[in-house]
């Protein structure tokens, strides 16, 4: 079913854990290079599932009616367990569950590929509720398969996002292929792939055959990895019929970020709209998400870039055409955003320079000198920057930040041979002093009159050179395609400009922010590679990755390298724009040193001094921490005032946490199950989140419910680095979710030691001293008459006592009395 090898020794420990618990079935949904049927078919080969009958059951060559399906499974069962089929007149599944009836020994079906057969909707849940012994590992490259889930508690799935490779899995991967990297390289290679399985395995097959050293950093690394890809879409579209025949409309398409049915529909002159669409999806190129209004296609970014590559070389005419449509296309829809980076990919300058002109109010606010700046500027005339209304304010301010904008020979060079269309970042505009600036921007509002932009009070005395200032890069959801767009764009940045030192630091700071600890510490080091901004705009450049370092060492529990960043960006100076999240900042070291009444003091004093110091996604992340640490000190009525108004992710951990604090354990699993599968959710929240759940059903006694949400949790941080969220919780319920028997990346003793952000949670039950005193016996395995004389009292009275502690405690015996006190927070 994919493109990779049937198996290989890598051993996937954190996603064999999740197909090895006996507890649950498993859905695993991906595209084609996302190594399913190879992850699955390696956990069989190295015996993870041990005591059990695995019957693989390969993917269909052609679609399968029903009947013929389980006809099929029937064939395999049979020869793994060497049994003989059943009759029953009823039909192939009847049949199939006969057969496994009466089977002692425990099995698990592997259905591979199971979207090329037509099962009926609820069947997979027909066949686990009547053979109670059977477990189902299915795959399948679309998320519509869930349709075939049943709607049970024990269903754990799997996308993309788990399967792709982490930086050491690549370097243990292409060692396979006799290639030894170190780790950034590998890193290099894992972003470049985006960590496909398929595409990795490719790599690795293309370095074997070019047999020349790689080494990091290198543009000749770029260029093995985009000519591997370049062959593994070359040979399926060779091998692969259903792709051949769409492959010219697939390199149109590829043009389109994302791909939606309405713009689609604006290709519809060389695409036919009505099937192509579901064609991408069924044939594993692109992955629809999970229904949330229009239907959206994504293919993989390094899937796209290849596909642009031979459109421009195969199709340059038909590639031309379907992107001047899709300007047009979101023109209309008034997006000249996206209308913009459609135009920069390709490189269609003079249209770039028409849509800022035309759409100057909307475009300053959203920052478009990080998406035009210099790239515009190189191929623009110096009579056009200097009178042009579009390019003079822009030229002007880069010109004063020392930024040139003029074409130099090496990235000429460079661009000449580089098939993809990038566009390198500008200078953060906002790092300049005040004097100079204002200088500069009297003459820009002079020589450019158009409209002020809108949504800012501070325009009325220089209309643009507000909007002129580099706003910070946003955080973005995963997959979020202008965050996918920036770090592409970013890649290709100068070395040697100061622009790429700004650009790496909020890149880092964008991925911190997410909890992606990994992807941050890339962009930190590329921030250190790059030549630093001259003068005073040093210190200001340098709060975004000095933040993000802060934010990624308290993830990953590296308390002194925290201490560090945090002491010299006290002494950096702090650009407004990076305010709230220098407060963030400290409120979190606070929380995760132990210190929240400390926090809470300095985050008052501050807001104090400015009431409003971020707005979106800054002010929810201030809302989130003041009231963890408020939930740190036990203030939980104060932390419910704060998040009270609140509905963003980024506060769904802390309004969740509260609930688990205050003896609501069922309503914080409710939160936890609301954002499960909110793509606006970063990992950060889905990790705080899965460890809360965790600790929520296990409070509740649904054990099975705990392993889940805390494999989830464990997979996450394993791709990301993230760290903390397994020490967020009071040492009693981390007890309890460390006896689930799910692999954690953290030892026991490590979790239980650095446990300090929330040590207390609101009691659940209140006991005198003699019923404690009687609860530690039963806790011990004493007797009522042993109790009795430890205490110096009779039997009866301890009798009276054990029927106030049942009543306390809501249970009726000795054994639920025990399982209850080690649950529940008491006092």
């Amino acid at each position: 079913m994919d493109p990779v090898p049937n198996t290989h020794p890598v051993v996937r420990l954190q996603l064999f854990d999740v197909l090895s618990n006996p507890t649950s079935s498993v859905l695993i949904h991906g595209n084609r290079f996302s190594g399913k049927s190879t992850l699955v078919r390696t956990w069989a080969a190295t015996n993870h599932a041990s005591g059990s009958i695995v019957a693989f059951i390969d993917p269909p060559t052609a679609v399968l009616e029903e009947d013929q399906y389980w006809t099929r499974v029937i064939g395999v069962v049979c020869s793994r367990a060497g049994t003989e089929p059943a009759d029953d007149p009823s039909g192939a599944f009847d049949a199939l569950c006969a057969l496994l009836a009466p089977l002692d020994t425990p099995i698990t079906l592997i259905l591979d590929g199971i979207d090329l057969s037509k099962p009926t909707a609820g069947r997979l849940d027909e066949l686990l509720a009547r053979n109670r012994r059977l477990r189902i590992i299915a795959t399948t490259r679309s998320c519509g398969g869930q349709a075939l889930l049943p709607n049970r508690g024990d269903w754990v799935t799997l996308g993309s996002q788990a399967l792709a490779f982490t930086a050491e899995e690549t370097s243990s991967t292409l060692r396979t292929y006799g290639v030894t990297l170190n780790p950034v390289t590998a890193q290099q290679i894992t972003l470049r792939t985006d960590g496909l399985p398929a595409l990795v395995a490719a790599v690795g097959d293309t370095i074997r055959s070019v047999r020349a050293p790689i080494d990091p950093g290198s543009e000749y690394l770029d260029t093995i990895v985009d000519l591997a890809v370049d062959r593994l879409l070359m040979r399926i579209a060779d091998e692969d019929p259903e792709i051949a025949a769409l492959y010219p409309q697939i390199l149109v398409a590829a043009a389109a970020s994302p791909l939606s049915a309405s713009s689609a529909a604006a290709l519809s002159s060389l695409i036919d709209t009505d099937t192509f669409m579901q064609s991408l999806t069924t044939t594993g190129m692109a992955e629809c998400p999970p229904p949330s209004g229009e239907h959206i296609c994504r293919l993989p970014g390094s899937v796209r870039e290849a596909l642009l590559r031979r459109a421009a070389a195969e199709c340059p005419t038909e590639l031309e055409q379907a992107r001047q449509a899709l300007v047009r296309y979101w023109l209309e829809r008034a997006n000249p955003h996206m209308a913009l980076m459609h135009a920069l990919e390709a490189e269609s300058w003079p249209v770039a320079r028409n849509i800022i002109e035309q759409h100057w109010t909307h475009l300053y606010p959203g920052g478009f000198l990080r998406t035009a700046g210099q790239a515009l500027l190189q191929h623009a005339s110096r009579e056009a920057k200097e009178n042009d209304k579009a390019l003079v304010a822009p030229h002007h301010i880069l010109e004063r930040a020392g930024v040139s904008t003029e074409p130099a020979p090496a990235a000429a060079a460079a661009a000449a041979t580089c098939s993809k269309a990038t566009t390198p970042f500008p200078g953060n505009l906002g790092h300049l002093d005040s004097e100079p600036f204002i200088e500069v921007t009297d003459g820009c509002d002079a020589i450019t009159p158009a409209p002020p932009p809108l949504g800012h009070t501070q325009v009325a005395t220089h209309p643009h050179s507000y909007d002129l200032r580099s706003p910070s890069l946003p955080v973005a959801p995963a997959g979020d395609a202008t965050e996918t767009t920036r770090v592409h764009c970013a890649r290709s940045a100068g070395a040697d400009t100061a622009a790429g030192s700004d650009v790496a630091g909020e890149l880092a700071l964008a991925h911190a922010l997410r909890g992606a600890c990994l992807d941050a510490q890339i962009w930190l080091r590329k921030e250190r590679q790059h030549t630093p901004p001259p003068g005073e705009n040093r210190k200001a450049v340098s709060t975004a990755g000095l933040v993000a370092a802060a934010l990624v060492a308290l993830d990953r529990l590296d308390s002194h390298t925290a201490d560090t960043a945090l002491a010299e960006l006290d002494r950096a100076e702090q650009h407004d724009k990076h305010r709230a999240l220098v407060l963030y900042a400290h409120g979190y070291h606070a929380l995760a040193s132990a210190k929240p009444a400390d926090g809470l003091r300095f985050l008052d004093h501050e807001l104090q001094q400015c009431p409003h110091p971020g707005a979106g996604i800054a002010g929810s992340l201030l809302t989130a921490i003041h009231a963890d640490l408020s939930v740190a000190l036990g203030h939980f009525n104060q932390a419910r005032t704060i998040v009270e108004r609140s509905n963003h992710p980024l506060t769904a951990p802390a309004r969740a946490r509260i609930l688990l604090h205050t003896n609501d354990p069922s309503g914080a699993e409710a939160i936890v199950h609301h954002y499960s599968s909110d793509a606006h959710c970063t990992p950060r929240e889905s990790t705080e989140l899965a460890v809360i759940g965790a600790a929520a059903a296990s409070a509740l006694g649904h054990r099975t419910d705990a392993r889940r949400h805390l494999t989830r949790a464990a997979a996450l941080s394993h791709r990301t680095g993230l760290l903390r969220p397994f020490v967020s919780l009071p040492r009693a319920m981390l007890r309890n979710i460390t006896s689930l028997g799910v692999s954690l990346p953290l030892p026991r003793e490590r979790m239980m030691s650095e446990s300090v952000m929330f040590p207390v949670a609101e009691p659940a039950v209140r006991l005198t001293s003699r019923e404690r005193a009687v609860l530690e016996g039963l806790l011990a395995g004493a007797s009522a008459t042993s109790i009795a004389e430890t205490q110096f009292v009779s039997v009866n009275t301890v009798k009276t006592q054990l029927r106030s502690l049942y009543r306390k405690l809501g249970v009726h015996s000795r054994e639920d009395a025990i399982a209850a006190a080690r649950r529940l927070p008491l006092e």
